[in-house]
């Protein structure tokens, strides 16, 4: 595992050469340090490797994650977005074709239906962090037949659907109380 964290530029040569010797590259971004041109640049990383090079936006602890910046990587295949207090424009995530895993910890998350978009269908591993709101909606879990990886923390409406996922090889519940 090779952590990058908040690069003042996009490094492709180091991030090449330690996808060939890591499981994973992770590059992380803790405030908004990226610029549009760096973000397109890890786009092209992200089209030509598979998922282990994983794009995690966390903290931004002076303000707001604006999830409209993921436009600027469609090919991105390993999201987290996790850590954060608050995000803008989620909706986005509906736009992502290619993810494969996604970690979305956002504590004050206000879409309930966010499960909904079909393109998350295909993920393969999903890990949903605690949030302030308990009503985030699960029932739309029963679609994504790919999913091996689960995490829940906290979420319990409709989690039921839980055991219709075939292909699950490993499930983690955190805080779920009250669910016969």
């Amino acid at each position: 595992l090779k952590l990058i964290d908040s690069p003042q530029r996009i490094d492709t040569k180091l991030i090449e050469e330690e996808l060939k010797t890591s499981e994973r590259v992770i590059l992380q971004f803790v405030d908004e340090v990226y610029s549009d041109s760096m973000l397109k640049e890890l786009d092209q990383l992200c089209a030509k490797h598979a998922k282990n090079l994983v794009i995690r936006f966390y903290g931004h602890y002076k303000g707001t994650f604006d999830a409209q910046t993921l436009q600027h990587l469609p090919h991105v295949k390993a999201l987290h977005l996790d850590c954060l207090r608050q995000v803008d424009n989620l909706e986005v995530l509906g736009e992502l074709k290619h993810l494969k895993q996604l970690s979305l910890g956002v504590y004050g998350l206000r879409e309930k239906e966010i499960f909904q978009a079909p393109n998350l269908y295909q993920l393969e591993r999903l890990f949903i962090g605690e949030t302030k709101i308990k009503g985030l909606n699960l029932e739309y879990l029963e679609h994504y037949q790919g999913l091996k990886i689960l995490g829940i923390h906290g979420h319990r409406k409709n989690i039921e659907v839980v055991g219709k996922l075939k292909n699950l090889e490993t499930l983690r519940l955190n805080s779920i109380s009250k669910v016969p």
